[in-house]
């Protein structure tokens, strides 16, 4: 470790290989644990970042099985830290707030604050400045109190970072020249480079030509001597970017290959797509340059640019980011010349808004099946009241089609009770649809309402009712879908996830489950086996709801994790353990005052329908809320 501070990576790769080798004759895992460590850093800072994944995974398999919260911790950060540079922003978020739960746990400031730093980074490439500062000043905050000065380094220079994204040069300045200082003094030369880079921006934007090319250039020597691509491509966008203003056009252009070739090789998409809009307009300004040859090529040219560098940012979904692309274009008075891909930057945003109000009104989730993806499959909705459509067709089957009400029956028990898709028995369907009737006068009756349901279904001529034997099922493997079978299938992803501890998609997944659960099951039977299904299905939409808003609390989305208990309480007004989360989030959000009332209306609901009084566990909740005590209140829930 010592060779790779000092920025000597073939010492540190020697040295590491030999630890290996001496600590397997030993079987000592710990230090095979350390060395690939120290081989996964060595990669990921060359950009060598599948190399980087391998080593990473090798150090986690070996922590998993010794359980050293604080190298697990490390080791979270470190793939997080790839998976970012890879333009993978959810995974690299997951493995960010599993270091975090774990740094909590053991109260180890050092890590948090490695992790709220590292949180920023990931804000501040989306565009998010005020979150990204919020981090970046609570990562400062700990390493000054915990004295972790090449920590200090890393988090003042991210401070300048987000400081000159918007805008503010001379508070970037005191950050960055604090951070370049600090660097000097211990040596820590990984760091230079990038804090160098970003005060060669600085200059460049107080048009310091002489101070930028002097820390730019610096940069670049550092970094190539580091074999760093990451801060090789940086530090020539932003060299780029310098003779572009020079008019230097082909030294410009150069650069600007030569940065695009290393995030294309290195697949870092967010540094791509900063190359790739800069030199588009680098191009653009090149072709208003009063007789400049090859006008109209370098217009195309430019347009290539933007376009693939909006496609990326779209990809990513970083709104803002395509915002501030869409405002760079008009600053530069470049809307006629670039009007076509001002167009696309305005459909890609409105196909993100059109994703996200979806996702925020799942109700909205039924028409999306009704014209989308299931447009050619007989659908089957049996959350609320039961509705069905078939293929292509936009209005349900009337009451007049069906011929029998016990006809809408057999459909609804055979794709409420058959979740594994096998069948159900002949005996089994006509105990619940005709409870009252001995099956041995029923005659023919089945065979009728089979044939109505069949007639109301099949206009198409598929058929979506198979019968084997005395068994009865839906023809799954044709063309059926139904949300019940959807919101199992959810559920199931999101467990198996859970179990691989991979909590982006497993929040995912229990997010499309909850979209799916629009109102109870089949509200519109009263059969007792339907009250039966209601029942259980009730109860997954409460497991689904809890593993939300405790998700949710482990990330410290305490507004996400409100939305998610409220819609328990919906459910069930007196569920105790639901008004604590509450109060929880309310109290650390600052909102002490709906934290107690939320403590007003558990006990008016307790009393109101079970006349009982609150548990000791939220009357204790309670008392520390109202002192102003919000020390480990986090604890009730296991996060810190």
């Amino acid at each position: 470790m010592t060779h790779f501070l000092k920025g000597d990576y073939d010492q540190c790769i020697i040295w590491s290989e030999k630890g290996i080798g001496l600590s397997k004759k030993k079987k000592h895992l710990p230090l095979i644990e350390q060395s690939y460590n120290n081989m996964g850093m060595v990669a990921c800072n060359q950009g060598e970042y599948e190399k980087a994944i391998e080593f990473f995974n090798k150090c986690l398999e070996i922590q998993l099985k010794v359980q050293n919260k604080y190298r697990l911790s490390a080791i979270y950060t470190n793939l997080g830290v790839i998976h970012l540079n890879l333009g993978l922003y959810d995974q690299a978020s997951d493995y960010y707030y599993k270091g975090l739960k774990l740094a909590g746990e053991i109260g180890n400031l050092c890590w948090k604050g490695i992790l709220y730093n590292n949180l920023g980074v990931l804000n501040n490439d989306r565009g998010e400045w005020e979150e990204a500062l919020g981090f970046f000043e609570k990562s400062l905050k700990i390493r000054e109190q915990y004295g972790d000065r090449r920590g200090m380094v890393s988090a003042l220079e991210n401070l300048g970072s987000a400081s000159l994204s918007q805008g503010q040069v001379e508070k970037a300045l005191i950050y960055l020249d604090k951070s370049v200082k600090l660097c000097e003094e211990i040596g820590a030369k990984e760091a230079l480079p990038f804090v160098q880079v970003r005060l060669g921006e600085a200059y460049f934007k107080l048009n310091d030509f002489e101070k930028a090319s002097h820390y730019l250039q610096s940069a670049l020597e550092i970094s190539t001597k580091q074999s760093s691509k990451l801060g090789i491509g940086m530090t020539k966008r932003t060299l780029a970017r310098f003779h572009t203003r020079l008019k230097d056009w082909e030294k410009a252009e150069k650069l600007f290959e030569e940065s695009k070739k290393i995030f294309q090789d290195l697949k870092s998409p967010f540094q791509l797509a900063q190359t790739l809009s800069n030199w588009g307009l680098c191009l653009a300004q090149k072709a208003r340059e009063v007789g400049h040859p090859g006008k109209k090529e370098q217009i195309q040219k430019s347009k290539e640019m933007y376009k693939e560098a909006s496609k990326v940012l779209a990809d990513l979904g970083f709104k803002k980011r395509l915002k501030l692309l869409a405002e760079e274009i008009k600053e530069n008075g470049l809307e006629n010349e670039l009007k076509q891909v001002l167009q696309e930057i305005t459909q890609k945003l409105k196909q993100m808004e059109a994703r996200k109000e979806v996702e925020e009104y799942p109700e909205t989730k039924a028409l999306v099946g009704v014209t989308g993806d299931y447009i050619d499959h007989l659908r089957i909705y049996c959350f609320g009241r039961l509705r069905i459509y078939r293929p292509y067709e936009s209005e349900e089957i009337s009451p007049k089609e069906w011929g029998s009400v016990k006809a809408k029956q057999i459909l609804a028990y055979l794709v409420v009770n058959d979740p594994k898709k096998i069948g159900v028995t002949r005996d089994k369907l006509v105990d619940a649809i005709w409870p009252e009737i001995d099956p041995q006068t029923l005659g023919n009756t089945f065979h009728v309402t089979l044939s109505h349901l069949r007639k109301a279904l099949e206009k198409d001529k598929s058929e979506y009712i198979i019968s084997q034997r005395g068994v009865y099922r839906l023809n799954w493997e044709g063309k059926v879908w139904s949300d019940v079978h959807e919101f199992l299938s959810h559920l199931g992803k999101a467990f198996s996830f859970e179990r691989e501890e991979k909590l982006h998609p497993t929040d995912l997944e229990y997010q499309k489950a909850a979209e799916l659960f629009s109102s109870n099951l089949l509200e519109d039977f009263y059969e007792r086996w339907a009250e039966t299904a209601r029942d259980e299905y009730r109860e997954r939409y409460r497991t689904v709801f809890w593993k939300l808003s405790h998700l949710a609390l482990e990330k410290f989305d305490y507004e996400k994790c409100i939305h998610h208990t409220q819609s328990l309480l919906l459910s069930d007004p007196t569920d105790e353990e639901a008004h604590r989360m509450l109060m929880v989030s309310y109290a650390l959000l600052g909102n002490r005052t709906s934290a107690v009332k939320q403590y007003k209306v558990c006990q008016e609901n307790l009393k109101r329908y079970l006349d009982i009084e609150p548990e000791p566990d939220t009357m204790n909740l309670y008392k520390k809320i109202k002192q102003g005590n919000l020390k480990d209140i986090g604890s009730f829930f296991g996060v810190l």
